[in-house]
């Protein structure tokens, strides 16, 4: 989930960081409405997160972080983002988005948005890893893996994408 300010840079429905300034974690805004009752593709997409989240917890129970909030400024002023969930290891941070469908967005979202903030925050290198129920013919197949470890052992410059479905464990 992504709420920014009324900046101009925007791609692909999400703010992009442009001259960071200054990042922090923080609570959820005041200015950030209550959620209301989600359904269809948006109610499963958030069951899809929190099972997610769940399973990666179980296997890593200290070093992961849900749904962290963070304020920033960057040359479009102030902004607010939400990640999805964040892994502590020894010097990096691996940024988790989880989409129920594999697009370009949850890569952009990740490198143009949650990693200048995290790495700001935490003054740690950070990598991301898009989570995907379902593959698309966008998806690039030397990317994708339904395998954790690979997936975070990743060092490609690019985002990977980590084919998980519930029923299998990480």
């Amino acid at each position: 989930m992504t709420k920014t300010g009324h900046g101009h840079d925007n791609v692909m429905g999400h703010r992009v960081i442009s001259g960071l300034v200054f990042a922090a974690v923080c609570e959820k805004p005041p200015s950030i409405p209550l959620a209301t009752r989600v359904r269809g593709a948006k109610r499963l997409g958030h069951k899809y997160e929190r099972d997610f989240a769940k399973a990666l917890k179980a296997r890593y129970p200290q070093s992961c972080l849900a749904g962290q909030w963070f304020r920033f400024i960057d040359r479009n002023g102030q902004g607010f983002c939400q990640t999805d969930l964040l892994l502590k290891r020894p010097g990096e941070i691996i940024i988790f988005e989880c989409k129920l469908t594999d697009t370009e967005k949850g890569r952009s979202q990740i490198s143009r948005l949650y990693a200048p903030v995290v790495s700001h925050v935490f003054g740690l290198p950070v990598r991301g890893v898009v989570v995907a129920r379902h593959l698309t013919r966008e998806s690039e197949l030397a990317l994708i893996t339904d395998q954790l470890p690979i997936a975070l052992s990743s060092s490609l410059p690019i985002v990977p994408t980590l084919h998980w479905r519930e029923r299998n464990p990480l």
